[in-house]
């Protein structure tokens, strides 16, 4: 998203959690469950037009679903190298779909994750300023909102507020606009 010049304080951070590794399990992206037009009754449709059979488990989708946990472990006991580990490798599951040399390769299954992850960042764009809050700049996974608060506490809980009711609405919507 395009910045707005300036200088601001107590800027909140909005960042999505692992956002192309939870696109890929929330909307079943994998190569084995990429479909043609005529494969599946009820596809998941990504922003790209790429189609996704709703039946678990896919090859990635599987193996995230037992990576998450574990980096959350690490995470709970301080062993932030192995989270940090975890965290690259689920990050990977995007690029081995990107990458030409990889037998995964598939750009429209790639571009459907980073399809999902503009159009989810425009939508929680939109509903924060919906919240009457100033968007100052969005890239990829992050959106940087103008808190209006001069105490940095008082930001940290408008913070809070502002991350519980974006992601409530936001599970709604996906949930409303893919069934998922």
């Amino acid at each position: 998203l395009t910045p707005e010049r300036g200088l601001y304080r107590n800027v909140l951070v909005l960042d999505f959690k692992s956002l192309y590794p939870g696109l890929i399990r929330t909307f079943q992206i994998d190569p084995l469950g990429y479909a043609r037009a005529d494969e599946s009754d009820d596809p998941i449709v990504a922003p790209n037009g790429a189609r996704f059979r709703r039946e678990p488990p896919g090859i990635l989708t599987g193996l995230l679903d037992e990576l998450f946990p574990r980096r959350d472990q690490a995470k709970r006991e301080g062993d932030s190298v192995a989270s940090f580990a975890i965290k690259i490798l689920m990050n990977s599951f995007f690029g081995v779909l990107g990458t030409s040399v990889c037998r995964f390769y598939s750009p429209p299954v790639a571009n459907a994750i980073t399809s999902f992850g503009r159009e989810l960042l425009i939508w929680s764009k939109e509903r924060v300023e919906s919240y009457g809050k100033r968007v100052l700049y969005g890239d990829t996974d992050s959106l940087f909102v103008e808190s209006g608060e001069s105490d940095p506490e008082a930001a940290r809980g408008l913070g809070r507020e502002v991350v519980a009711a974006l992601n409530r609405d936001l599970a709604e919507h996906i949930r409303e606009r893919w069934r998922v």
